[in-house]
């Protein structure tokens, strides 16, 4: 079971997320999970300070039963939720679903991981539902789906990931160039591990895109670079760089370009 828990800047304590497992997948293959957490859509492993845009796109937290089977290195699980978001004319019920899979296996001096997953409704994400509409109420659910995959080979590490809805919205929900959008995004990632002044550091490097997501305040393109130095045991430091342009005018945005610089120091206790 893990518990936690988030001040919403109002003066109280809002539980962000919280859930138990029941079983034991060493000595049983199948198990049961219930509770509120990020549900498993999507594959979000970075060693950049910023979130990839799929991430931005597509990660949902919900309350939630889950189950799933894990063996030989293959896991499938499916889950049920009520999400924040319902049709029009429709009772508030748990009629939203998923399902995923994922595929782990060692290789010589590295790890595969790869994996997929489909959503009933992909405006339950926390980058979707405050922007399809103005209320809870959707013309229609659209669903969504992924594919994410790590490859990590010696000091050498890749994340790739792509993330869409499987059609368009109705153009009520959210709309691109006047007509239902469909949105989606991915990422490349490739970051190597080596020493600084005998410190373990990390360079990574990014480039990602989205497409027909103007309407959620996202970049058509970014690419970025990060550095993270483990100055302790318990404690790093991380500079990043990200660049990012626009939809053009014909999409309905600017075409201009952005620029964020971040230093970081976190600790871990």
């Amino acid at each position: 079971m893990q518990l936690i828990y988030e001040d919403d800047g109002t003066d109280t304590i809002s539980l962000d997320e919280a859930w138990a497992t029941l079983g034991n997948t060493e000595t049983y293959p199948a198990y049961l999970q219930a509770g509120r957490w990020a549900i498993p859509f999507g594959g979000f492993d970075t060693s950049m300070s910023t979130d990839p845009l799929s991430k931005s796109l597509g990660e949902t937290a919900e309350s939630a039963v889950l189950v799933g089977f894990t063996q030989n290195g293959f896991t499938v699980e499916a889950y049920g939720y009520n999400g924040d978001t319902q049709q029009a004319d429709e009772d508030d019920k748990i009629d939203q679903y998923g399902l995923s899979a994922s595929y782990e296996a060692e290789l010589t001096g590295g790890t595969l991981n790869i994996g997929g997953g489909y959503i009933s409704n992909i405006a339950d994400s926390g980058g979707l539902s405050d922007a399809v509409t103005s209320s809870t109420a959707l013309v229609d659910y659209t669903a969504g789906w992924e594919v994410h995959g790590t490859l990590n080979i010696s000091q050498f590490t890749i994340y790739a990931g792509y993330m869409s809805a499987r059609s368009s919205f109705d153009s009520g929900d959210l709309a691109f160039n006047s007509e239902g959008a469909k949105p989606a995004a991915w990422n490349l990632e490739a970051a190597y591990v080596t020493e600084l002044m005998g410190k373990e550091t990390t360079l990574a490097a990014t480039i990602q895109g989205t497409d027909e997501a103007f309407a959620l305040s996202y970049p058509e393109t970014r690419v970025g670079g990060a550095v993270t130095i483990q100055v302790m045991d318990n404690a790093s430091v991380t500079a990043e760089y990200i660049h990012d342009e626009d939809y053009g005018t014909s999409d309905g945005g600017t075409g201009d370009s952005g620029h964020t610089a971040t230093l970081k120091v976190a600790a871990e206790f």
